[in-house]
């Protein structure tokens, strides 16, 4: 019998009726006679994605050649499925968001103005749209075109000519999904969902809304604040495989979310060390922007008083609005995840040292 490894066999409880004999060998190892508990020494069984927690922190994916870190959110239950009518999830997909901002973007860049027949004011032309279904992020997040042949969804692409400062232009990279950051297999698993985006007033006056009657209060504050009026405010479903948090998921699965420990803490973000010295070869350095201090990050949700105000969660955990070509902020993407074939190794996944790799079927 193994001394030491997994427990293969628990026992009955409670145990049969019998003798049982206990030997204790010259050097103090112990056998019991018959046995009650068989160890192994084989590996530990695999995990199987229903007993993933929310909470555990999962590598799925890789970018700029490191894998990428999640944690998880929510997992989807008829609860989220009642409350979320045609997302297009199943119970049992697990949210993910990124344990830290993977890379330093503009949301969107300038000249919507210029485009015939794209609505784009004035405000967007100079400073970028907060429209999030035709952003340049939303673009390049749900690519997985090669390099330089990303669909900017008929509108400009992210050139250095068209962000702020010329920081961090993005027209020339492959799509967040192509290969070499992820296999046909692991797109395969990402989820489409269709859930609430937020829309400006000047959206929420055409064929863009869905629904709402009113403009969505905008508060400076914590994310449990900043939701307000989120209920009745004018919005659009939208639908796509990766996303940026809108500030009611920031909320509900984040800020609020007592299971991950401190949703507090965990609102705000570092930079990946990759995501740092990629922003230095786009051009932008700051003393503050190191894998130590944490960064700013976009939201996707529309500030909704104007046309070129988008939200993004400040440096202490503040909800607040900046410009869409503002091209210092970071990118902290989420999915939903089909745990359909999915096993995992025998890290614990507490931590983002112990995070699980999958393995599929």
């Amino acid at each position: 019998m193994a001394t030491k490894g997994y427990i293969k066999e628990v026992p009955n409880n409670p145990l049969e009726t019998g003798a049982y004999v206990v030997a204790v060998s010259a050097s103090g190892i112990a056998t019991v006679t018959p046995i009650i508990v068989e160890v192994t020494e084989e590996p530990e069984p695999p995990v199987v994605a229903a007993d993933v927690p929310v909470g555990n922190y999962l590598k799925f994916g890789a970018y700029l050649s490191q894998p990428i870190v999640w944690r998880v959110i929510n997992k989807v239950d008829a609860a989220y499925l009642a409350a979320n009518p045609g997302s297009g999830l199943h119970e049992g997909d697990l949210m993910l968001l990124s344990d830290k901002i993977i890379s330093i973007k503009p949301f969107d860049a300038t000249g919507e103005n210029l485009i015939t027949g794209a609505g784009g004011d004035a405000d967007r032309g100079l400073y970028g749209s907060n429209y999030w279904d035709k952003s340049n992020l939303k673009a390049w997040l749900n690519s997985s075109a090669g390099a330089g042949t990303v669909d900017w969804l008929t509108y400009l692409s992210p050139t250095a000519a068209r962000v702020y400062s010329s920081y961090n232009p993005y027209d020339a990279e492959k799509g967040f999904l192509a290969d070499g950051n992820f296999n046909g297999v692991e797109r395969s698993k990402i989820m489409p969902v269709t859930h609430k985006t937020i829309l400006a007033d000047t959206d929420a006056a055409t064929a863009a809304k869905t629904g709402g009657t009113e403009s969505h209060t905008y508060t400076s504050t914590n994310a449990s604040a900043a939701v307000e009026n989120y209920v009745n405010a004018n919005y659009k479903d939208t639908t796509e495989s990766v996303f940026l948090l809108g500030i009611k998921e920031l909320n509900d699965y984040v800020y609020s979310n007592g299971v991950l420990g401190d949703g507090v803490t965990w609102t705000k973000a570092y930079p990946t060390g990759q995501a740092v010295t990629q922003s230095t070869a786009g051009g932008y350095t700051d003393a503050g922007l190191n894998t130590g201090a944490y960064w700013y990050y976009w939201l996707r949700d529309s500030y909704a008083s104007n046309s070129c105000n988008v939200r993004y969660v400040y440096t202490d955990g503040v909800v607040d609005y900046y410009y869409p070509y503002i091209s210092i902020f970071g990118v902290r993407p989420a999915l939903f995840l089909s745990p359909s074939g999915m096993t995992l190794d025998g890290a614990s996944g507490a931590s983002e040292g112990e995070a699980n790799t999958i393995t599929w079927e």
